[in-house]
């Protein structure tokens, strides 16, 4: 039952990091080289190989060895990727990181470890209800991760002018509960919170550093189905010419006021697609 119950939180994760996906490819959002992009990809991954291998390394009698070893090896190996490719979003963040070249360098920690596999051996352990891995491979995996996680906080600390107060305490906390999570997995084998770490920092990010209020304000002040301004916008933008005006009462403005006639006998003709088409049309003209 324990093992089900874990599963069940990694399902949950899972749904919120999709629904994170989709929301950032709606809005476009993922700036800096699509390192948002990268970093919640590398977080689906975590959990599901999460999910995959708490399912393995409790069903060992029915899956092999060698499955149950490369699951395990992707697990940590998207954990380490997911640490890379945030100690790279807070360089880029910090204005420390300009050229490529240097990301390649940066990856080194993650290829060492991946040739350092074949000596490296996975183990697996009772521990409080459900099987769990452990032996020089995990705490290998976690180490690496590890290091990139304390970077990320030294170049946060030492960087901490170069940034607005705002982002600033928006990324401490989610550094420090990635970190405490991180160490918490290494002593207590079956906590098992990596995963839900990630998704909560992933939400931190979407919400307050890669902030979608724009295009979500975008979409409000536009017509879905048109793509023109709605009547919210146009009061907007006459309280906005207003107070322009006042301040520059010698600047001339043109208001053009458009009726389309007869647009009720379009939709009920042709459609509403056809009318929708028409206000397109005469937008554009």
């Amino acid at each position: 039952m324990y093992p089900v119950l874990i599963m069940r939180e990694e399902a949950v994760c899972l749904i919120v990091l999709v629904f994170l996906a989709a929301l950032s490819k709606r809005y476009r959002m993922g700036k800096d080289s699509l390192t948002f992009t990268h970093l919640v990809s590398f977080a689906i991954c975590h959990v599901v190989m999460d999910f995959v291998t708490v399912w393995t390394v409790n069903h060992t009698e029915t899956v092999s060895p060698a499955t149950n070893y490369i699951f395990h090896v992707v697990f940590y190996m998207s954990a380490i990727l997911f640490s890379y490719e945030l100690f790279i979003y807070v360089l880029k963040e910090f204005g420390i990181i300009k050229h490529t070249k240097w990301l390649f360098l940066l990856l080194v920690p993650p290829a060492l470890y991946l040739l350092a596999l074949p000596v490296l051996p996975i183990e697996y352990v009772e521990v409080q209800g459900t099987f769990s891995s452990t032996g020089p491979a995990a705490y290998a995996g976690y180490g690496v991760a590890l290091v990139y996680f304390t970077l990320t906080i030294i170049v946060m600390i030492i960087n901490r002018k170069k940034i607005n107060t705002e982002t600033r305490y928006a990324l401490v906390p989610m550094m420090v509960l990635l970190l405490a999570a991180e160490i918490a997995q290494i002593f207590w084998r079956e906590l098992l919170f990596t995963g839900a770490a990630v998704t909560l920092v992933m939400m931190g990010f979407f919400f307050s550093l890669e902030n979608p209020v724009a295009a979500l304000e975008h979409k409000m002040r536009t017509d879905a189905m048109t793509g023109v301004y709605t009547r919210n916008s146009y009061e907007e933008d006459i309280r906005v010419y207003d107070a322009e005006f006042a301040r520059k009462p010698d600047d001339s403005y043109i208001f053009l006021f458009s009726d389309i006639n007869n647009l009720k006998s379009v939709n009920g003709l042709f459609g509403h697609a056809a009318g929708d088409e028409c206000i397109s049309f005469v937008a554009v003209s």
